[in-house]
């Protein structure tokens, strides 16, 4: 009985103690949720999320076009019959003569859209970067899934791209900022190097660019690639085919007062110039081939000089003057060489008969001995390598009053070629410009063989947006040349010229035409624009009257080369010449909201 009771005590103590020691423990030890963490310990966000910024751009353009051959037609080309309708009618070589023919209406419209997304942002103090994405499309361009059973854009090409995608880095060495990647880039007046953003695609260049930025000097330098013809190892596919070229430039902007700012750059083009014609003939162990033109190059370098009191950037972006009259003037020059090699234009010997003297030796194949002199043809002692030599200047200046009109005057120049056949490239290229702003919004011609003249009003019309006025007249620089479009390219049924290039023949052999009867006039152009910006949405309404003149009647109203023509042959067939309309016209309306 005694030692049952002592266990029983001695259990009451065990307890006790537990109590005792788990009510102590409680009280020292805190809850997992009192518990505050460090303010080391708390997760940051970094700095580059922080600092996202996200912007873009929707924009909406239909356009209508009409009568942009000036024939209100579309041409076909029909061979001549005389009156029975079956018998051909030959000229004086034994071929059938053709003539151009009426076939159908010329009328273009469509809707252009662009969408743009962008995201950029600053990882560091020194390092920032940028990506944007773009869709441009033409609608029904390319065919969704129309029943909603197919797959959308089926069997086209997609027309999602990166526009930008680069990073800059600041505060190297001689305060250079480096960007490298795609970019956008823009200088001057934007006349030879732009972003082209008002058609539905734009410009962008993928390199590297070195910038100086200081109170005093803007200098920027860069090398970028405009062409790759290598593929990479990993199956990134080059699809370029004219070869490998560079686009380099060295633009410097003088800010020498606040009224008066001089640029000066240097722009080149440097590409592969490939040889248009491979040898006809090869003679086995005779080493008797075609010079190998591959490895040469074909560098165009334009250096120029911009002079403007526009040095203040307003709320839109653009440059203005601090003074009521603004002006700008700029000339550029263009020289190098074109890779290209030619008969010299001073060897007036030249030819088949005396061919053989120039050659290095006159090869004999005895399994073809008349291929013989056709192949030494091919290694002339001498030739001429072809060389640019052109120029271009502009001046633009206006008057505003009471800071609402502007009335303003504008003369242009880009110089043409006489003689496209010689060992000079007369003609100025026009680089990566943005002329929609210049010559006329109709896009009619580039700054090449053009002297254009224009005089224009400007209204700011406070809420109500602004209105623009203007009047346009181009003619030739050169009436043996091209008329050349907005895009740079000639186009040999635009225009006369002289088809077989002669500065001084007096007949063109192509068309029968005196050379110094080529027309000269290009167009007039009148043009209408208003601004607005309403509920938030940029809204655009412009339209354009274009009235060819000489230059394109003499190609489009060919009575004359039809009649030369059938003298050779007797009775002319009835015949129907192409009809000469004179006026094409241009309209557009444009709606974009940009974030």
């Amino acid at each position: 009985m005694e030692s049952k009771f002592i266990w029983i005590r001695r259990s009451g103590l065990f307890l006790s103690l537990f109590v005792c020691f788990t009510y102590i423990n409680a009280q020292e030890t805190p809850t997992v949720n009192t518990i505050e963490p460090k303010a080391s310990e708390e997760k940051k966000v970094p700095d580059w999320i922080n600092n996202l910024k996200f912007g873009g751009l929707i924009r909406f353009r239909p356009e209508f076009k009409r009568n942009y051959d000036y024939s209100n037609k579309h041409t076909a080309t029909v061979k001549a019959v005389a009156s029975d309708g079956t018998t051909p009618i030959l000229d004086s070589t034994g071929k059938q003569v053709t003539y151009i023919q009426n076939k159908e209406a010329d009328n273009v419209e469509f809707v252009g859209q662009k969408v743009q997304f962008s995201i950029s942002t600053n990882f560091s103090k020194d390092v920032e970067g940028k990506i944007t994405f773009q869709d441009a499309r033409v609608w029904g361009g390319q065919t969704g899934s129309i029943n909603g059973l197919g797959t959308a854009n089926a069997n086209t090409s997609e027309s999602v791209d990166i526009r930008e995608a680069w990073i800059e880095v600041k505060n190297l060495p001689m305060d250079l900022n480096l960007q490298a990647g795609r970019q956008i880039m823009a200088y001057g007046d934007l006349r030879l190097v732009a972003h082209l953003d008002w058609m539905n695609v734009g410009r962008s260049f993928d390199g590297l660019r070195f910038k100086h930025e200081s109170k005093y000097l803007s200098s920027h330098a860069w090398g970028m690639v405009i062409s790759e013809k290598d593929s990479d190892i990993v199956g990134n596919v080059s699809t370029a085919t004219a070869g490998d070229a560079y686009f380099t430039g060295w633009y410097n902007t003088l800010k020498l007062h606040e009224q008066f700012n001089m640029d000066l750059y240097y722009l080149g083009i440097h590409k592969t110039w490939t040889q248009a014609n491979a040898p006809a003939y090869t003679i086995p162990n005779a080493q008797i081939t075609v010079q190998d033109r591959t490895k040469q190059r074909d560098n165009l370098l334009t250096f120029g000089a911009r002079l403007t009191n526009r040095t203040k950037k307003n709320e839109q972006g653009a440059m203005v003057a601090t003074i009521p009259f603004d002006w700008t003037f700029e000339y550029a020059i263009q020289t190098g060489k074109s890779g290209e090699e030619i008969q010299p234009a001073w060897d007036t010997t030249w030819g088949s008969s005396k061919g053989t003297i120039y050659n290095v030796y006159t090869p004999y194949d005895p399994t073809n001995p008349g291929a013989s002199s056709i192949i030494a043809k091919d290694r002339k002692l001498y030739k001429e390598k072809v060389r640019y030599d052109s120029f271009a200047f502009a001046f633009d200046a206006g008057y505003t009053i009471q800071k609402k009109f502007r009335i303003g005057v504008e003369y242009d120049v880009g110089s043409g070629d006489p003689n496209r056949a010689d060992g000079k490239k007369s003609t100025f290229q026009n680089l990566f410009h943005l002329n929609h702003v210049y010559y006329g919004i109709a896009d009619q011609v580039s700054w090449q063989n053009m002297v254009g003249k224009s005089i224009n009003l400007k209204v700011k019309l406070g809420e109500w947006g602004k209105l623009m006025l203007a009047f346009w007249h181009v003619d030739k620089h050169k009436s043996q040349d091209a008329w050349y479009g907005v895009a740079g390219g000639s186009s040999t049924t635009a225009s006369t010229e002289s088809k077989s290039n002669s500065r001084y023949v007096t007949t063109d052999v192509v068309t029968g035409r005196q050379v110094g009867s080529l027309g000269k006039h290009l167009f007039k152009e009148y043009d209408i624009q208003y601004d607005v910006d309403y509920k938030g949405v940029n809204w655009s309404l412009g339209g354009s009257a274009v009235y060819a003149g000489d230059a394109a009647k003499g190609t489009r109203d060919n009575t004359l080369e039809i009649q030369q023509s059938l003298q050779k042959t007797g009775t002319p067939p009835v015949l129907t010449a192409l009809a000469f309309n004179p006026r094409a016209t241009f309209f557009y309306i444009m709606m974009g909201y940009k974030f």
